[in-house]
């Protein structure tokens, strides 16, 4: 049996966050989000932006919502072209699987 010389990295992520209590610029070029888990769930929904700065968030880039209930939110690999910003919902703690 022959086995590759390089393995690709298995869709989930290969970088992740984790403890993100305010806005986090995770990543600021192209990429992939895969998971956001939430560890605390808070009273309010939390967002993910394609974008590589904090300022200039709207509806325009964002690309999900992450639930205010704990547990593993997928984003199944969606592609960003700028960046990833992550803002958790008021009292959320999250963690977050990305490329």
């Amino acid at each position: 049996m022959s086995y590759p010389k390089q393995l690709n990295p298995l869709p989930g992520g290969s970088t992740s966050l984790k403890n993100i209590t305010g806005p986090t610029l995770c990543k600021a070029v192209l990429g992939r989000v895969w998971t956001v888990s939430v560890i605390v769930a808070g009273s309010a929904p939390g967002s993910v932006y394609d974008s590589n700065s904090l300022s200039g968030l709207s509806t325009a880039n964002q690309i999900g919502t992450v639930p205010n209930t704990v547990g593993p939110a997928s984003m199944g690999g969606f592609r960003v072209n700028t960046g990833i910003v992550l803002v958790p919902g008021t009292g959320q703690t999250l963690a977050i699987a990305f490329t």
